[in-house]
């Protein structure tokens, strides 16, 4: 299914207002991949993986662990994202003034959040509508399907019905999941024909027996896909192995669909890919290409990629307008109080048009390098920063591929970063914006502090896909200065959320930050 009306901030025919409804307690979205593997269909395992009170089909069960918002229309689903992140940000606004209220905290410090009392009742800022996914159905780009037994036993393809630490070790087929690609299906019907025949059996978590473990599907816009199958090395005859292998490739040859077939070995307990461990091409280069705004970017089995290709677009869109385009804050600034007794429900935050050439971007934790490449010409400079060496040379290569000469990157920690960003790349009179899209997490106390004590950074632009982690990280930046916390503290002007996930809970959100100002002494 397709959202016909898409633009960047709202579509006319989805749209979805703040209201009084109350938040709906759901679970968190499982991974796509389940989390555990068969045992072989023993009598125990089945009698283990059912439930006599609990009347739903194993394929009701499966799209509730994969989608657990699979059976709400889409809008409610939108409604409830919303009101999640409208409460994140009362919950945030909550925190702060306990901190202005707190004999704790010095009184010179609280002026630093006067502009917290300005506001009274209104929202810490201004939180637009929930931007819909363009594409509701099927859009993942990559799915990760573990290979295990079903009710019956039978070696099978899909997903985990439910969390291996609750006992449960049967796998269902994706057939019906709503948001496994078309593409990704075909993989897992493939290599489900496949295992059928295979003298190789599914692993065994349990036992620690087996040969097949996990396959992960990459399918692009491109039309390029990628799977990776993970094997167990140990356990089964050598030739029997190289045997399995040999017929595995000549299978998805002649599919004649594949960019790139991968293998990894591991027989480690955990539960997914080893990032250090190698995957061996089988077919083509082990590479494939997305393209996005009009950006080429390769990747590779270990590259992050948002798993949304077309409701990337949007959010990236977003975060390149906010972060080359200055915006004034109306209400609630101590430098125009009278615009308070104007403020109704929200903060009113306009932008200008034109973007800064002066701008030089911090892209941190930067990964392959997408956003910063995204924004490079926009801006004077593109710095990234990125501690992991395998994510900085994806991101030097598509750097290379956009032809961009005004990118450059650092291996480090971002608080390790700092000082060779402003000795080496920031000139008098540039300035100084930070993009951060950290993990699922959020990041450590070190980065908000390196963030804070850089008085040339006066903006950021905070993506995040979880605002419940990331509410400390938000605490920290927006706190009163202190020993630990330097610097003046930031304030939230405005937040965007970016439906990236139909179906589950999970949502991207966008806010921009803005260094606060003291007010002028007479």
């Amino acid at each position: 299914a397709k959202v016909e009306a898409f633009t960047l901030k709202n579509s006319p025919n989805i749209s979805v207002s703040i209201d009084d409804r109350e938040e709906r307690h759901d679970s968190r979205d499982r991974p796509q991949r389940s989390d555990g593997r068969g045992a072989a269909g023993s009598k125990r395992a089945r009698e283990n993986n059912a439930d006599d009170n609990d009347a739903r089909t194993p394929q009701e069960k499966i799209n509730d662990q994969v989608t657990p918002l699979w059976r709400q229309p889409y809008l409610d689903q939108l409604a409830q994202k919303l009101v999640r992140f409208k409460n994140g940000l009362g919950s945030l606004k909550k925190e702060l003034l306990k901190l202005i209220n707190s004999r704790d905290v010095l009184e010179e410090k609280k002026a630093e959040l006067e502009y917290l009392r300005l506001l009274g009742k209104v929202s810490i800022c201004e939180l637009q509508d929930v931007v819909p996914s363009p594409v509701i159905d099927g859009y993942r780009n990559k799915c990760e399907f573990t290979v295990g037994f079903d009710l019956d036993g039978k070696p099978t393809v899909g997903f985990l019905l439910g969390l291996f630490k609750e006992g449960i070790t049967c796998v269902l087929p994706p057939d019906e999941c709503l948001n496994v690609s078309p593409v990704a299906k075909k993989v897992a019907a493939t290599f489900q024909a496949f295992i059928n025949e295979s003298k190789l059996l599914p692993y065994d978590r349990i036992k620690q027996v087996g040969f097949w473990r996990l396959v992960q599907v990459r399918n692009q816009t491109t039309g390029d896909v990628m799977v990776v199958v993970q094997v167990n090395p140990v356990g089964s005859d050598a030739e029997d192995r190289k045997e399995a292998i040999k017929l595995l490739t000549e299978r998805f040859q002649e599919a004649g669909y594949l960019k790139t077939l991968l293998v990894q070995e591991s027989s480690e307990a955990h539960n997914g890919f080893i990032d250090n461990i190698p995957c061996t091409p089988l077919i083509g280069e082990g590479i494939v290409y997305e393209e996005l705004l009009g950006l080429k970017f390769r990747i590779s089995p270990t590259s992050f990629f948002q798993i949304n290709t077309e409701a990337t677009k949007g959010l990236y869109s977003c975060v390149r307008d906010w972060a080359t385009n200055s915006t004034a804050v109306a209400a609630g600034d101590p430098e125009n109080t009278e615009s308070v007794n104007e403020a109704t429900e929200t903060t009113a935050v306009t932008a200008t048009t034109a973007p800064s050439k002066n701008v030089v971007l911090l892209d941190l934790c930067c990964g392959t390098g997408t956003i910063g490449l995204i924004l490079a010409s926009k801006v004077k400079k593109v710095i990234g920063v990125e501690m992991v060496a395998e994510a900085i040379k994806d991101a030097e290569f598509n750097a290379r591929l956009q032809k961009q000469e005004n990118v450059s990157y650092i291996c480090k920690k971002v608080e390790d970063a700092m000082h060779e960003v402003f000795k080496y790349h920031v000139n008098p009179g540039d300035e100084v914006v930070a993009v951060l899209d950290p993990p699922r997490a959020g990041v450590h106390d070190n980065v908000i502090r390196a963030i804070r004590g850089c008085k040339g950074i006066n903006k950021i632009v905070f993506v995040s896909c979880d605002f419940e982690n990331a509410l400390k990280n938000f605490i920290g930046l927006c706190r009163p200065s202190s020993k630990k916390f330097e610097g003046l503290p930031f304030r939230p002007v405005r937040a965007v959320p970016y439906d990236l996930f139909p179906h589950s809970s999970h949502c991207e959100f966008v806010v921009e930050l803005n260094r606060v100002s003291l007010p002028k002494r007479k």
